[in-house]
């Protein structure tokens, strides 16, 4: 049966855009860390990161100039980054994560070596068209005991091919990251023709998860 574009775009709006027997309050408690405060993570499958007694003090410091009462936070908000847990298709583990503000950037860089991330997939650009900012450049990046340096670029049509090295400096250990930025998502809608997308999906599956015949033994990829 076929139907026509109108038909699917109705089934496409009649899509629940929020489960509300779900709970967001965490989120609800720690807007000034998201971009956007009207998408907050589902408090069941959020991620949560590690604590940190530095970045406890600065969220402290933000709520008392905003006058936020603490009492009526989450006793645990350092835990907070606007991401979550989703498993996909063939049990394909994701972090589905809001692109990092200036201030939230080394919260994104906890959250990847935390959960021994391999690979980054940017759906987005830095900035619109009209210069507004949809994405702190969260790379080459130097805070506390993190540094992340950009070891090669490659820029191949619709997206570009990064490498980070990833130090841990209270651990001494290194890690190298992919990252793989598509660049032809207009700023509103969606890509008119697929091409550049297929090719990127096509990256993705032959550069990780091919590399693996269990996926669920794969860390999850960041999108």
């Amino acid at each position: 049966e076929s139907r026509s574009f109108e038909d699917l775009s109705k089934e496409f709006d009649a899509i629940p855009k929020m489960d509300k027997n779900r709970s967001t309050n965490v989120g609800l408690n720690n807007q000034h860390k998201s971009r956007y405060n009207d998408i907050d993570p589902y408090d069941f499958n959020r991620v949560r990161l590690p604590f940190d007694p530095i970045e406890e003090q600065n969220n402290n410091n933000v709520n008392n100039n905003n006058n936020i009462s603490l009492n009526s936070m989450n006793s645990n908000n350092n835990d907070f980054i606007n991401a979550s847990h989703i498993t996909g298709f063939a049990n394909r583990k994701y972090i589905a994560a809001m692109g990092p503000k200036k201030e939230t950037i080394a919260d994104f860089w906890r959250m990847i070596w935390d959960n021994n991330i391999q690979m980054i997939v940017m759906l987005t650009n830095i900035t619109e068209g009209d210069g507004q900012e949809k994405c702190a450049k969260y790379w080459p990046f130097r805070s506390g005991n993190l540094i992340i340096e950009l070891i090669e670029e490659i820029i191949l049509g619709d997206y570009i091919q990064r490498k980070f090295r990833f130090l841990e400096i209270n651990s001494n250990q290194s890690r190298e990251i992919s990252h793989l930025q598509f660049t032809s998502w207009p700023d509103f809608g969606t890509p008119s023709i697929s091409h550049g997308l297929v090719k990127l999906i096509r990256k993705i599956k032959f550069d990780y998860w091919d590399k693996e015949q269990n996926p669920q033994l794969l860390p999850p990829l960041v999108v």
